[in-house]
């Protein structure tokens, strides 16, 4: 792992310590054995303890470390199995290292397959935001062309006056062909990459996805 896959991994984890919580009478009547197995069962790496232990330190629980980390191990075996990790590759979701080295090959693996989905999505999404784009671009000179339509027709306008917004409404036009042709190029592209995703699907499943 590089510096930076290190970092964001440090940043991923930071974010989501930060977002556990609990409350004083999940404190009160904690099982750290089965709060451990939850964090491990959904993935949540062993030290989202630090966050338990700063909720519950507001009214002196310490939690069980031993007791934690048992569960934990438990969890986690519950969780590393190949179809979370390939739904959770498919879903664009991090992977927090937390499987043991018996289970993480086959779960890296399962992973990894299910981000050729999910980059494919992420390709599809680009494209759908530039149609939307060139639609929003289209709907300005629309209004443009509405304008230069509008002051051909008010009274005391000239005809060379008229020349001019009649010559800005054809470049508007020609624009919004230039931006319709985009759009069509685009969806073409849109068409190829959903079957690209159906096929890659089918594949997976044959595979056992």
């Amino acid at each position: 792992m590089n510096l930076l896959s290190k970092l964001l991994l440090v940043w991923m984890l930071g974010s989501l310590i930060g977002c556990a919580s609990m409350s004083k009478e999940e404190c009160l009547n904690a099982n750290w054995k089965s709060i451990g197995y939850e964090d491990g069962s959904v993935g949540r790496p062993e030290m989202t303890i630090q966050a338990h232990r700063k909720a519950c330190a507001k009214i002196n629980v310490v939690p069980d470390l031993n007791l934690y980390q048992q569960g934990h191990k438990e969890g986690v075996r519950s969780y590393c199995k190949k179809t979370t990790a390939y739904q959770l590759g498919v879903k664009g979701g991090a992977y927090y290292q937390v499987c043991p080295p018996d289970l993480e090959p086959a779960f890296l693996q399962a992973y990894r397959v299910g981000q050729e989905l999910f980059a494919i999505t992420q390709q599809m999404d680009q494209v759908e935001q530039a149609i939307s784009g060139y639609e929003s671009s289209i709907d300005h000179l629309l209004d443009q062309k509405a304008e230069q339509q509008q002051s051909i027709v008010n009274a005391g306008s000239s005809s060379k006056e008229r020349r001019v917004y009649l010559n800005e409404i054809d470049r508007i036009e020609d624009e919004i062909r230039r931006y319709e042709h985009d759009i069509r190029d685009a969806e073409h592209e849109l068409d190829h990459l959903a079957q690209d995703y159906a096929k890659l699907q089918a594949e997976h499943q044959r595979m056992g996805y």
